[in-house]
């Protein structure tokens, strides 16, 4: 209206692009091959498409994603663009594998192959099945690869190992001597074997044990299967066995029959072999030696014989001659030597003899120069010539000691003069106090004398023993007081008696003690006087208290009595009833260190007096000495008539 002016404010009307979408299909190759077109679906009929779809990169086996590439539908179109996979797969080849083979114990050859495609790097190697023994094995692809854009068909092919060979040669000269066992085993030589492997079983030989040579052969002996064993034999050879013959020395009386001839022989014959023929001798029978021969005698053909002769000798006859004993007493004469004959009518020359020696013993009497004549040969049949002991008597002297001292020298008398005596006396067994007999113990006048012994005794007296007594002062407790003993030696047993009597006493007073030795050994004693001493003991409360004690000090200077509570006080008061401190109001002070010294006027106690003594502390007076002698108490009207008094008591 014509009321209005319009101020028009413009704006935009926006066409927007049509989404439409776009699928890629799904291709693939072979490996080498070119590219398949790239073709896709719309959702969009009718729709004019500029560009192509496109793929990612890459020639090798794999999978690829397909992409929109520059494929547009125009401006008045928007793709949603659906990707797919683009396939290489990898190129079929075949791979044959080439037959090997090495002879055992070297190294394996390279594993060589050919391929039905040329050109293509290979990786890694072939392999085959383990093993190092004789056989064969298949040979396998191992990790041979020609990467990911082939596939391997694999022909597998063998690699064969062969035995090696080795030479096993006899060792010549073996052998054995006639009737011995064969050696544990046949020797040889033989090419090494590799590593740890070693030959097993053994050698034989052809049969047969008669001398002569007989073959070696392989017999068991073995390599193992890897191995051919070439086997060079060599002979065994039987040698014949040495016999040693030897004849037997052989004798006979003059007159009588020839003994056998006899022989032995070494060593041992084999089996049931055995000597053929017989042994003969020189001829003659008069006194002499003849020659033993070998005569016929002989073995077989599996022997060597040597034979060693010997003598057959003609003796004279025998006759027996026998001493007679004889016997003397050592330092007499020696009798004549008698014997006796076996043959009568025997003409004897010469005489016996005897061995010589003038000590006890046995002599043996011998042939001496006593001969018969040439026709006869004496056997001689001894005795002894006996030189007895001549008896003497030896008597021991009486001894004695000390207890504790070494022993004197055993001594003694003999009825003989000049005779030399080893060894010496002994006693019995003992070192107490006692009689003891004096045995010969080891005493000897040599082989010729023999000893009437006569015995002594050897006397042991008791030694001297120091006694010591101490803890002669002990306070009384109602308990039995016993004195200390101590001895020189120490340790010894001791009897002690108090008064005469062995009950150790327990009440306050004096006692005689006698101590006695009780020790079989020792003599000793001692007299001590033991005094059992009272004491009075008082609680005491911290602050003043008014004391008295019903004991005489063993000590009475004021610090020694009043020692047992010595740090718990510090002040004394005593009345002094004498008058003589009335400058300080007759009363006596003591104060413990470290008070003053001089100013100190109370100086001793007892038991007549009461005194006042302050405590620092609560503790207990313990007042040691002898029971009061008196409880009469002097009273005294010096200081105003005042007197501060205890009351002694034996309780």
């Amino acid at each position: 209206g014509s009321n209005y002016s319009i101020n028009f404010i413009p704006a935009n009307f926006t066409i927007t692009p049509k989404p439409i979408t776009v699928t890629a299909d799904p291709k693939s190759k072979v490996f080498g091959e070119s590219d398949p077109a790239l073709t896709y679906t719309s959702s969009e009929s009718g729709v004019t498409f500029t560009g192509a779809l496109s793929r990612e990169a890459g020639q090798n086996v794999g999978t690829y994603a397909i992409t929109q590439g520059d494929l547009s539908a125009g401006i008045n179109y928007s793709i949603n663009f659906v990707p797919a996979d683009f396939t290489i797969t990898p190129k079929p080849i075949t791979v044959t594998a080439d037959p090997k083979s090495k002879v055992f114990g070297e190294p394996d050859p390279a594993l060589t192959y050919t391929s039905s495609e040329s050109g293509i790097a290979f990786t890694g190697a072939l392999g085959r099945e383990a093993g190092q023994n004789v056989s064969t094995y298949a040979i396998t692809q191992g990790d041979l690869s020609a990467g990911i854009n082939y596939s391997i068909n694999f022909v597998p092919a063998d690699f064969t190992i062969t035995p090696r060979p080795v030479t096993v040669t006899a060792d010549p000269s073996q052998g054995k001597v006639y009737g011995e066992g064969d050696p544990a085993s046949f020797t040889w030589s033989a090419d090494p074997l590799l590593g740890s492997d070693h030959y097993t079983g053994a050698l034989s030989r052809v049969a047969g044990e008669d001398v002569g040579p007989y073959a070696i052969t392989q017999a068991s002996l073995s390599a193992g299967s890897n191995y051919s064993i070439t086997f060079i034999p060599a002979d065994f050879t039987i040698a014949p066995k040495s016999i040693t013959a030897k004849a037997d020395a052989q004798s006979k009386v003059f007159g009588a029959a020839d003994p056998a001839l006899t022989f032995t022989y070494t060593p041992a014959l084999i089996g049931s072999d055995g000597f053929s023929g017989t042994l003969t001798r020189v001829a003659g029978e008069n006194v002499g030696q003849y020659t033993i021969n070998q005569g016929t005698l002989a073995l077989s053909s599996n022997y060597t014989l040597t034979y060693e002769g010997a003598k057959l000798t003609i003796t004279a006859k025998p006759i027996t001659v026998t001493a007679d004993a004889k016997s003397k007493v050592f330092g007499a004469a020696d009798p004549v030597l008698t014997y006796t004959s076996s043959e009568p009518g025997v003409t004897f020359t010469g005489a016996l003899s005897r061995e010589p020696g003038q000590n006890v013993g046995n002599y043996a009497i011998t042939q001496g120069d006593l001969l018969a004549d040439s026709n006869y040969s004496i056997s001689f049949v001894s005795a002894n010539l006996t030189i007895t002991p001549k008896p003497i008597t030896v008597t021991a002297e009486a001894k004695s000691k000390v207890f504790g001292t070494a022993d004197p020298a055993l001594t003694y008398t003999s009825s003989e003069s000049g005779v030399t005596f080893t060894g010496a006396l002994s006693r019995e067994t003992g070192e107490n106090v006692g009689t003891y007999v004096i045995g010969q113990g080891d005493l000897l006048a040599g082989d010729n004398y023999t000893i009437n012994f006569v015995s002594a005794s050897f006397s042991i007296t008791p030694a001297s023993a120091t006694v010591t007594l101490s803890n002669l002062a002990q306070v009384f407790d109602g308990t039995p007081k016993q004195v200390t003993v101590t001895t020189v030696p120490a340790g010894l047993s001791v009897s002690v008696t108090y008064n005469g009597s062995i009950i150790p006493p327990s009440a306050v007073g004096s006692y005689a003690v006698v101590a006695t030795v009780t020790d079989p050994n020792y003599t000793g004693s001692a007299n001590r006087t033991l005094q059992i001493i009272a004491k009075h003991s008082i609680s005491l409360v911290a602050g003043w208290n008014l004391v008295s004690f019903n004991v005489h000090p063993t000590s009475t200077a004021i610090a020694d009595a009043l020692s047992s509570i010595s740090g718990s006080y510090d002040l004394v008061y005593a009345w002094d009833a004498s008058g003589g401190s009335s400058a300080s109001g007759n009363w006596l002070k003591y104060a413990p260190p470290p008070a003053p010294v001089y100013q100190n006027t109370l100086l001793s106690l007892d038991e007549t007096m009461g005194f006042w003594i302050h405590m620092t502390a609560a503790d207990t007076l313990d007042v040691v000495g002898t029971a009061p002698t008196t409880t009469d108490i002097a009273l005294l009207d010096n200081a105003g008539g005042w007197n501060l008094v205890a009351y002694p008591s034996t309780a």
